[in-house]
């Protein structure tokens, strides 16, 4: 009996469909930026707006300490209920809202939050353009809290295609199975945002939980951080009211900022792992078809092309490490 020996070579092809990873376990992620509130946000970083209402909220965010404070390295918004007069008008409650003095385009997003408890709270996390006209802008939404309810949270992004004004909204619950649910406010969580030319992907406690295409999110823009309240004559009933606790503390332990790495002109063959440059390549050879090539015991190798990933027979991924090829674009 004659014996063949089956050579395989393995193409993965690259389409839209790809399977994202967060920079927790993808060495094509660089950290730009890191903020710990070691000290309390100010500038050239972050500035803390003051004096500001949206949309007839109940609130004025101020910059007093009373309401933005750090100790420990927690960023602490507070929303106060309390009697404010501003401009002839009076609020019933003051809140802490800060933002990012430089604008990003693209990357990963992630803040380390603990939201508070309470019928009307409305934390946030989320990257705006600043503009008030309907739709004159782009709007990413990482996560908002419904405090009144908070099993339940939402992830949204407005913009403007060059026929329609688009807001393109959800609201979701953490578990389909209510008795495996939990409360957003009962414990810290992270949230994060892939944002690509081509797709935004959002994540709670480093799980995907919802994907949207679109080309049209394009325009530089700041981070925000904040808690305001549900307005009095809200539809849904989840503006504050007696029940509603004095205090209402928005907790946030980190906000970090990430940027793929590219070199998306180089095509390379990796024959040994130690020494491979991550970033984002053209196209990437796996092996040489006769020696052998495995990633390494317990640790994680993330391959990302613009063109293709091909793997050759003699590839293998130890019981405990994990392997991923995904197609990403150049930004």
């Amino acid at each position: 009996m004659r014996n063949y020996k089956l050579i395989l070579i393995l193409t993965i092809a690259l389409y839209k469909e790809d399977f994202a990873q967060t920079p927790a376990n993808d060495q094509n992620w660089n950290l730009i930026f890191n903020e710990e509130f070691n000290t309390r946000p100010a500038g050239p970083t972050w500035s803390i707006d003051n004096l500001m209402n949206h949309n007839n909220e109940p609130q004025i965010a101020t910059n007093r300490v009373d309401n933005v404070f750090v100790g420990s390295g927690i960023l602490t918004l507070r929303t106060k209920k309390e009697s404010f007069v501003y401009n002839g008008e009076t609020f019933n409650y003051t809140a802490g809202q800060i933002r990012t003095i430089n604008t990003f385009k693209y990357g990963f997003f992630e803040a380390k939050v603990l939201c508070p408890s309470g019928k009307g709270y409305w934390p946030a996390f989320w990257l705006h353009t600043g503009a008030t006209i309907y739709c004159n802008y782009n709007e990413i939404d990482v996560f908002e809290n419904d405090g009144g309810n908070s099993y339940f949270y939402s992830n949204n992004v407005w913009y403007q295609t060059p026929t329609n004004c688009i807001q393109n909204s959800t609201t979701q619950h953490p578990f389909m199975n209510k008795a495996n649910s939990f409360l957003i406010s009962d414990t810290w969580h992270l949230w994060g945002l892939e944002w690509a030319p081509d797709k935004l992907i959002f994540y709670l406690d480093g799980k995907e939980i919802r994907r949207v295409y679109t080309q049209y999110v394009t325009d530089f823009l700041p981070i925000i951080i904040g808690q305001g309240l549900y307005r009095y004559d809200d539809a849904e009933n989840r503006g504050p009211d007696s029940t509603t606790p004095l205090n209402g503390d928005f907790k946030i332990d980190y906000v970090k900022v990430y940027k793929k790495m590219f070199n998306c002109s180089q095509n390379t063959t990796i024959n040994d792992f130690s020494t491979y440059t991550y970033n984002v390549k053209k196209n990437i050879i796996v092996g040489d078809g006769t020696n052998s090539i495995a990633v390494p015991a317990s640790s994680a190798v993330m391959l990302m092309a613009t063109d293709g990933i091909t793997i050759s027979n003699n590839f293998t991924v130890p019981l405990g490490s994990e392997f991923g090829a995904f197609n990403t674009v150049c930004e």
